[in-house]
């Protein structure tokens, strides 16, 4: 993976988890301790410090790790997911364990 690609998967998935969070990017910015045109930098580029990333992983409750994780490249096994199931498995993956009642709901809709 060239750092080209590597750069457009960091920028993907930075909307992914931003847009996943349900905040706004004022509400990002003032959580960060950076100013809101920072966090539209963020995501129009792609172009985020690792300072700045480690700071917003934490705001969103995701570790660094997960997060590049998922920018991984799928081998031959792993399926391929819409944009749109990317954000949903995302949005399931910031709740909550103490939403029980929501994620039952999410599983009885799954099932």
């Amino acid at each position: 993976m060239d750092k080209n690609e590597i750069d457009s998967k960091i920028h993907k998935q930075l909307k992914v988890y931003v847009t996943a969070s349900g905040l706004s990017n004022s509400e990002l910015a003032r959580r960060c301790g950076v100013d809101r045109a920072t966090v539209g930098r963020w995501l129009k580029s792609g172009n985020i410090s690792r300072n700045n990333l480690v700071n917003l992983c934490s705001v969103l409750g995701i570790s660094e790790g997960i997060f590049f994780k998922s920018i991984e490249l799928p081998d031959s096994d792993t399926p391929y997911f819409t944009e749109k199931k990317k954000i949903v498995i995302t949005k399931i993956k910031l709740l909550h364990e103490n939403d029980s009642t929501l994620l039952d709901i999410v599983d009885k809709l799954l099932s």
